[in-house]
């Protein structure tokens, strides 16, 4: 009997002392959210300030950018937090809110100086945006790297007339959305007469002095930005023809090179400005902020909890999380956000059986891709085999054209084989382009992708 009781009074013992374990765990985690909270409010204030100037110094820029850096990071660590439906009671949860708080409190504290010589940064005019338009009609993220882009331009040309910044970095990756935010710079439009925007078929078209003459692209007199995008290998050589005449001209003018070829970067006078992916907690805060819009993401806790799940399943691509952010944007049902997590899962899980890597990795290799498995218990899927830009919209080229949120939601008749052209997206910012897929409808046992027939044929030849 003894035993009993003393086993009986040992558990009732255990249990008092995890419930006020977990209870001082849970109150001290809520308190870190709190103050991590309030944090956040005085970085954004800082930054927000520091937006509306325009700042040349180097050591500044590295320093907001760092500060932009952990304000992405305490916002995902909040954010995980607030999607669950209990707050974790296990150290390392504890332990990260503690790191990331004193990390941000560390960096507001070292912005004394900062602050200082911020109120000697000239004011840029803008008109007001709420978070929500600025995200959806400017742009996001590159404030650094449109300093870089504003100082070379400002910067005297020295004995070098002809100045060129190579900006390089992955398929659609926003380095034209960069370039033309940096055009519209008052302070740039001021110093530079002309924009002269030169592609890949305006090169090749310019095959001599002669026609380069007759073109009348660039004039001595004027001083002009000259923006080129080189697509292919072959545009490298016309880009060096063109150089060329450009030098014997002696145009002072500054050149920017957009380019996702790596080799491009070793064509500038410069240190080419190369664009890299978002940080996944940058990225998070990119997509969170298109989702909900206007809402308040802490009113939709369901919500926000599947956003956080669908986010990682993107792998940092832009035109997905446009595309996806809009549709959930315009349905605020927990069930219909569910089953866009579920179509996301679904697709990964099906590029990786059928092509052995993920969608955005594909269109980053310039290969197609599988916009959607459109008759599941058909395995019908539409393949998209190459995404292309357009200005203007719609041209007819004699087949269907469907919206992508028509695929998605199940909403307009669409073929059961054939080409057809899909709207992925239109731009809201500069440069206003709409992205349009060239997709055909077949089986998915038939979609064989290009790269594993290259290896069967060279194996069959070999043999």
């Amino acid at each position: 009997m003894d035993m009993l009781l003393s086993a009986l009074a040992s558990d009732i013992a255990s249990r008092i002392i995890s419930f006020l374990v977990a209870k001082y765990q849970k109150q001290a985690t809520t308190e870190k959210m709190i103050r991590l909270h309030q944090l956040l409010l005085r970085a954004r204030t800082v930054i927000q300030e520091a937006d509306c100037r325009y700042i040349s110094n180097q050591g500044m820029l590295l320093q907001l950018r760092q500060l932009r850096k952990l304000v992405f990071e305490s916002h995902h660590v909040l954010d995980t937090f607030k999607g669950q439906a209990q707050v974790s009671s296990q150290s390392f949860d504890l332990n990260r809110i503690q790191v990331t708080m004193e990390s941000l409190e560390s960096a507001i504290g070292g912005l004394k100086e900062f602050a200082v010589f911020l109120m000697d940064c000239p004011r840029i005019l803008r008109q007001p945006y709420s978070t929500y338009l600025f995200m959806e009609r400017c742009m996001f993220g590159r404030h650094m790297e449109k300093h870089h882009i504003v100082n070379f331009l400002m910067q005297p040309s020295g004995s070098s007339l002809l100045q060129v910044l190579p900006v390089v970095g992955p398929v659609e990756i926003g380095k034209r959305t960069l370039v033309e935010h940096v055009l519209e710079e008052e302070t740039v439009q001021k110093k530079f007469s002309r924009v002269v925007r030169l592609k890949s078929d305006d090169l090749n078209n310019l095959q001599n002095d002669g026609a380069m003459k007759r073109h009348k692209l660039i004039s001595p007199s004027e001083r002009c930005i000259i923006v080129v995008e080189l697509e292919h290998d072959a545009d490298l050589v016309a880009w060096t023809r063109f150089h060329s005449w450009l030098s014997k001209m002696n145009i002072v003018s500054k050149v920017i090179l957009i380019s996702g070829l790596h080799k491009a970067s070793r064509l500038g006078t410069t240190q080419a400005l190369v664009l890299k992916r978002m940080h996944p907690d940058e990225f998070w805060y990119f997509f969170r902020t298109l989702c909900f819009g206007s809402e308040n993401p802490d009113e939709h806790q369901v919500l926000l909890s599947i956003a956080m799940k669908i986010a990682p399943l993107m792998k940092g691509a832009f035109l997905c999380a446009h595309i996806l952010s809009r549709l959930l944007r315009a349905n605020l049902s927990a069930q219909y956000w569910r089953h866009i997590l579920d179509l996301k899962i679904k697709g990964v899980k099906l590029h990786l059986e059928v092509f052995g890597e993920h969608s955005t990795d594909r269109i980053g290799k310039s290969r197609s891709y599988i916009v959607s498995n459109y008759i599941p218990d058909d395995h019908t899927v539409i393949l998209c085999n190459s995404i292309h830009r357009r200005s203007l919209g719609w041209v007819d080229r004699g087949v269907p054209k469907i919206m992508v949120e028509d695929i998605i939601n199940r909403s307009a008749a669409i073929p059961s084989e054939g080409e057809i052209e899909v709207l992925l997206w239109q731009s809201p910012i500069a440069p206003y382009y709409s992205y349009m897929g060239n997709c055909v409808i077949k089986k998915a046992s038939h979609v064989v992708p290009k790269e594993r027939c290259l290896k069967r044929k060279r194996w069959t030849m070999k043999a």
